[in-house]
């Protein structure tokens, strides 16, 4: 390999600057002075500091002394200062001045300064400053706190006489309370004094009193704030009666009185009595509006109906300002109750019939300013009736006529009594007990234990007991507890007003058993009778059907025609609706319709196309006729056989060892739909090479499926064929089994080189003239030493090696269509 090798040079650039000299001579500087504090066009509006500075030439014969300030071009007097530079420095100056512009009044000044040496003075550039126009003042007198009422507040306002501006009006605020605007009295006018009348008798606490004068510009100026403190309590009331904890009942009266406090322009308005937490006064009494004071004895209560316990009263005291002050007082009410008591009949008594008679009465307090309204009945915890009090009463008798018709029992009488005041009284139970008859109900045809069928005349009855006042309304047929219709209305005469006869007519078609019958009478009152239970036996036929064609055992094929004739029994009031067919327990097509004639409104007919295609074997028809009412009829079974062609297949074959036993499956199928054949026997005839055929006769599952089992040898084949019944056809399956031969081998282990050696291999039942080659192998490879053709199941061979070394030998038979491949076992021969 070559390597190269590379050498670099590094170059180092130098780059010089030149600097050309400057053109001209150097001159001495002037001698200057300047301001150098405030800056140009500062604004001023008080004493402001300016800082000023000087310098000579170093060749000037002359040293600076001070510096002095000018304005508006003046030497300003007093104003002159020293240098603020060390002695040995006399070419350079500063100092400065305190001075105030605004003594000048508003306007813009010119400020200068000169250096001041031995020499001629110096002086600066000008530096202008501008002293505005002073703004707006406003002050307000010292105001004596706390006030209350009116009080007065001066005030003084002003604009500078420079300004365009003037004074406009002036606002006072209290907090945040806005207490008044007033005008200022000469608009043209730079000053502006007020003095504004503050009434502060609604108002109370301590907060800030600020005046603010707004000018004809919008500019606002406020005063210095005060803290004002506004003493006006409120109004005042006092309940002079009742006293705290006092009884009252009926009407409670209250006395009060009350005004406003102090001088503030307020007057009273009224006074308003509340009950407990109510928002609405009970009573309101006026008072005299130029009077601070009112007193009352006018205001009332009306505790009437209360219920008993403490209330509390309030009085409100308004003013007319509309401020209040108030006052409770809690009281006992006692509101004696109403009562209500039955007088007639007792405990005990006993009633009857439509005209009870109750007597009650019911009363209110004298106390109370409340009168009886109405009372009510009650039976049982229901009302009965409600009747009247006489007019603004507090007395209530009243006498109830009351119908006890269809009561059986014992009943708790009470009356409840109602006032105005929508108060209520109830009285304490009377207990009386009740007799009535009931009502009664019966069929009388048709009788119990009866047997019928078709249409049934059913005949039932009610009646009531005279002394009642109720009358018949309605009777219902039930069959099996169950209504057969509504309620009917009775039909009774004036002669019977107390009884109900009405007949039913009651179909039984279809309802074969044993059945209850029963009548429910009803009445105007709400009342109930069941008749005792009838039960009767009814007898219904069910439609009868045959299957006229195909008749029973019939081979059929391809396409076949079902007829179908039902007939309703002539008992029934019903009529044929449908036929319907079943083939092995599923259905066959859809619903036939019936078609029945005026000439026989009770037969059905009916056909139906049948495809056999596909359903080769044994069947069974059964049809039935469905009636209008649901009842279903079902004719016995007809057995029917379908004839067709089958497959038989058996399972493609695969190799097998000689002698170890195989298991072979097929199945027989329809072709054309491909469904397994059950129940049907096959012959399996298995063949071997060498020995006797063995013949087996298997049955199909359910699936069309068969099994065989045996052990297959060399050129074996295995041949199926179905065993027919005279409905399926014939079929064939054969197939040739693929064996691998048992093999056993021996040979020498040690032979001579050169020398001839000999073996033997036998293969069991291995067919003559089957191909046979002898193998050797020699490192990773196998090499033919010769081939021939098997004399039989022994196989002799002989062979040599001309080399010493360690062999491996076999014989390896070709593959035929009898049986696979194989090789013989790898023998060991060592050659010495």
């Amino acid at each position: 390999m070559r390597v190269s090798r590379v050498s670099g040079v590094a170059v180092l650039a130098l780059v010089a600057s030149l600097l050309g000299p400057v053109n001209g001579a150097n001159a001495d500087p002037p001698p200057s002075a300047a301001i150098t504090s405030p800056p140009e066009g500062t604004t001023v509006t008080g004493p402001i500091t300016i800082d000023g500075e000087g310098h000579l030439d170093p060749a000037s014969p002359d040293t600076v002394t001070g510096l002095q300030l000018y304005v508006a071009g003046a030497a300003v007097a007093g104003q002159q200062v020293g240098c603020t530079t060390p002695p040995s420095d006399a070419l350079n100056c500063f100092g400065s001045f305190t001075y105030d512009p605004t003594v000048l009044g508003p306007g813009t000044y010119a400020l200068q300064v000169d250096l001041l040496t031995t020499g001629p003075p110096v002086s600066s550039p000008s530096v202008h400053v501008t002293v505005p126009v002073p703004p707006p003042t406003l002050t307000m007198n010292q105001v004596i706190s706390p006030v209350t009422g009116p009080v007065d507040i001066s005030v003084e306002g002003d604009t500078n006489a420079a300004s365009t501006d003037l004074p406009a009006w002036v606002t006072f605020t209290w907090g945040t309370t806005n207490i008044g605007t007033q005008p200022c009295p000469d608009l043209t006018s730079h000053s502006c004094p007020i003095v504004f009348n503050w009434d502060s008798t609604d108002l109370s606490g301590t907060n800030n009193l600020v005046a603010t004068m707004t000018t004809a510009s919008q500019d606002q100026v406020p005063s210095l704030p005060q803290a004002i403190e506004a003493r006006n309590p409120p109004p005042t009331v006092t309940i002079d009666s009742p006293t705290a904890g006092a009884a009252e009942q009926g009407i409670v009266h209250v006395t009060a009185h009350g005004g406003v406090v102090g001088h503030q322009t307020d007057f009273a308005k009224k006074i308003d009595l509340f009950v407990n937490s109510g928002t609405v006064p009970v009573d309101t009494a006026s008072c005299d509006t130029n009077a601070r004071d009112c007193s009352t004895n006018l205001l009332s209560w009306d505790s009437t109906g209360r219920a008993d316990g403490n209330y509390t009263l309030k009085v409100v005291f308004t003013s007319t300002r509309g401020r209040t002050g108030s006052d409770s007082v809690q009281v006992r009410v006692t509101s004696p109750k109403p009562t209500a008591v039955i007088t007639s009949p007792v405990d005990g008594d006993t009633v009857f019939g439509n005209d009870v008679k109750v007597q009650a009465t019911g009363t209110v307090d004298g106390s109370q300013t409340d009168t009886g309204e109405s009372m009510d009945l009650y039976v049982a915890g229901h009302l009965e009736k409600s009747l009247p009090c006489p007019a603004a009463s507090r007395s209530c008798p009243v006498v109830f006529d009351w119908d006890a018709s269809g009561i059986n029992g014992t009943r708790d009488l009470t009356v409840k009594f109602n006032t105005a005041n929508d108060k209520h009284a109830t009285s304490s139970a009377t207990t009386v007990k009740v007799t009535t008859t009931p009502p009664s109900a019966s069929i009388s045809a048709p009788v119990n234990g009866a047997t019928v069928s078709g249409v049934v005349s059913v005949v039932t009855s009610g009646v009531i007991n005279p002394q009642q006042s109720d009358t018949p309304t309605s009777m219902q047929l039930l069959f099996d507890g169950t209504a057969v219709s509504g309620p009917q209305p009775c039909t009774g005469t004036t002669s019977t007003p107390k009884a109900c006869s009405r007949p039913f007519t009651w179909d039984t078609s279809g309802m074969s058993g044993q059945h209850t019958l029963q009548a429910k009478f009803l009445t105007h009152k709400g009342f109930t009778a069941l008749s005792p239970i009838v039960t009767i036996t009814v007898v219904s036929p069910l439609p009868k059907v045959v299957i006229t064609s195909p008749t029973a055992r019939s081979t059929l094929h391809r396409t076949a025609t079902v007829t179908v004739s039902g007939a309703i029994d002539a008992t029934q009031t019903d009529s044929p609706s449908s036929v319907r067919l079943s083939l092995d327990g599923a259905a066959l097509g859809g619903v036939i319709p019936c078609a029945p004639t005026a000439a026989a409104p009770r037969v059905c007919a009916a056909s139906y196309t049948w495809s056999t295609v596909g359903l080769t074997g044994r069947h069974t028809l059964v049809a039935s006729v469905v009636s209008a009412k649901g009842a279903v009829g079902t004719s016995t079974a007809t057995s029917v056989y379908v004839y067709g062609s089958t497959k038989l297949a058996i399972a493609p074959a695969k190799a097998h060892v000689a002698g170890r036993s195989v298991t072979y499956t097929g199945r027989v199928t329809t072709p054309v739909n491909k469904l397994g054949v059950s129940g049907v026997k096959v012959k399996v005839v298995i063949r071997p090479a060498i020995g006797k055929a063995k013949t087996l006769y298997v049955l199909t599952n359910a699936r069309g499926f068969f099994k065989v089992g045996f052990r297959p040898s060399m050129n074996s084949s295995v041949a199926a064929t179905l065993v027919p019944l005279p409905y399926y056809g014939p079929s064939h399956s054969s197939t040739k089994l693929r064996v691998f031969p048992r093999v056993s081998c021996t040979v020498g282990s040690t032979i001579r080189r050169s020398s001839l050696d000999h073996g033997t291999c036998t293969f069991s039942r291995l067919p003559k003239s089957t191909k046979v080659t002898l193998q050797y192998r020699f490192g990773n490879h196998w090499y033919t030493l010769g081939s021939g053709r098997a004399p039989g199941a022994k196989i002799p061979f002989s062979f040599r090696f001309a080399v010493r070394g360690s062999y491996l030998v076999r014989l390896v038979l070709s593959a035929t269509s009898v049986f696979a491949a194989t090789t013989g076992p790898a023998l060991r021969v060592q050659v010495t």
